[in-house]
């Protein structure tokens, strides 16, 4: 049996982080909550990326479950979760193998711009792309700030300090 690195560190049962926006039914626009849009000027015009969100003023603790499973994401009722951003991108595209086929949504999310969302110079549109990988990014970062923030406080650092000793064999 494959067991996730959180397991195998225990700490899958202690809060996490959630920098997300929220996920909304009532909403009619594109949502992605892990990413905003930055908006810049380049010497052809206006330019924008997807970027991630980093720390907001919306952070709160939740669970695991939770944090895997909610919403981050929805365009015309096609909705992903973390866990489904980080599978297809680790099983389907390239994180750690290459399926033959990747799943539909994804496909269309990552590679057809199902976001909608466009950059407009004098009449030249350009779709945006990179949604998903800034969205990895913040949850890598959300990731990050749990771990420090959890266990740090587990056992003042001694839980870091044992699982070092075990990966370098020290006793």
């Amino acid at each position: 049996m494959i067991k996730s690195i959180l397991m195998t560190l225990k700490v899958k049962n202690m809060s996490f982080i959630d920098t997300s926006t929220g996920y909304y039914t009532t909403n009619l626009l594109p949502t992605f909550s892990l990413t905003q849009i930055r908006m810049f000027r380049t010497n052809e015009g206006t330019d924008a990326e997807y970027i991630p969100l980093y720390d907001t003023e919306n952070i709160r603790k939740v669970s695991f479950e939770t944090w895997w499973n909610n919403i981050i994401c929805d365009k015309l009722k096609n909705t992903f979760s973390r866990k489904n951003i980080i599978l297809s991108l680790a099983n389907q595209d390239g994180g750690a193998h290459i399926d033959e086929g990747i799943e539909r949504d994804y496909y269309k999310l990552t590679r057809e711009n199902t976001m909608g969302w466009v950059i407009n110079n004098n009449g030249k549109e350009t779709q945006m792309e990179g949604v998903h990988l800034s969205a990895v990014r913040q949850i890598a970062h959300e990731m990050i700030r749990t771990l420090t923030t959890e266990i740090k406080e587990l056992n003042n650092n001694q839980y870091i300090i044992k699982y070092n000793n075990q990966l370098n064999g020290i006793s």
